[in-house]
């Protein structure tokens, strides 16, 4: 699809500055010059953890707050308490979109701690992905258990999941979306341990991407409800937790997706 946008006349008018430098410096600076089928690959290569995750992780944070009691609300009020400080401190600011710097600025700095806490509780509850490993040498067990011992070449795949969801860790209700559940209150287990979370994997084999897509959920959830009033439709659907199903056949693949559309109505922010 990157290599055939790219053979369409006019693609420039509309493409990103990440694109367009991409292409650049693929076609004019380097020798020999890239195909458009190598540029293509590079610029999948970029787009792929947004597409693959990210954006799904953004969906989730939008969707399972909708369906709370509360909606949206507690997000806009922490959202817009972090605007109206900011621009106190920074009169001239301008965070309307048109200065990205400035909005860039503004996004790093906000704590929006209520924001990351359903952040991190939405990858926790809708991410499912594997964490592979290859058993170097014979006689390799977990934590000494001989129960479990493995041969060389042997491959495993561990669940994230599995840890996400366990109740010794996350108490009876681990399998409730809470959105304060990562608020500092709800992260540290009595002995003053921290609950495990492992949305990307682990060790050697954790996603590198990892930060960027964190922010890249946080910062897009953020920048939406700067902007947009955003509501379920009541032509369709009441708020009711119950109602927000995970398709689980896609296990390890990812962050699940929806087994249902959500209708949704959208306006602009006064």
């Amino acid at each position: 699809m990157f290599e055939e946008y790219l053979g369409t006349p006019g693609w420039e008018e509309g493409a990103s500055e990440l694109i367009t430098a991409i292409v650049d410096g693929a076609r004019n600076e380097s020798q020999p010059p890239w195909t458009d089928r190598e540029i293509a690959t590079a610029i999948n290569s970029d787009f792929w953890a947004a597409n693959g995750n990210m954006s799904w992780g953004f969906f989730w944070c939008i969707n399972l707050m909708l369906h709370e009691p509360q909606g949206l609300a507690p997000l806009y009020e922490e959202v817009d308490a972090a605007r109206d400080s900011w621009l106190k401190a920074h009169p001239s600011a301008d965070l309307s979109g048109d200065s990205w710097t400035e909005l860039a600025e503004f996004l790093n700095n906000a704590s929006l701690p209520l924001i990351t806490s359903v952040v991190s509780e939405t990858l926790r509850v809708s991410l499912s992905s594997f964490s592979a490993r290859a058993v170097v040498e014979d006689g390799a067990t977990i934590n000494g258990f001989p129960q479990f011992e493995f041969g060389k070449g042997d491959l495993l795949f561990c669940l994230i999941r599995s840890v996400h969801l366990d109740q010794e860790h996350y108490g009876p209700d681990a399998a409730v979306f809470k959105p304060d559940r990562f608020l500092d209150s709800g992260i540290v287990m009595q002995g003053g341990t921290r609950r495990p979370f492992i949305p990307w994997g682990g060790g050697v084999s954790q996603c590198d991407g990892r930060h960027f897509a964190s922010k890249g959920c946080k910062f897009a959830f953020a920048l939406f409800l700067l902007n947009f009033d955003i509501t379920l439709d009541p032509a369709y659907e009441a708020p009711s937790s119950g109602s927000v199903l995970l398709d689980t056949t896609r296990v390890g693949a990812g962050i699940l997706h929806s087994t249902k559309p959500t209708h949704i109505l959208v306006s602009k922010r006064k």
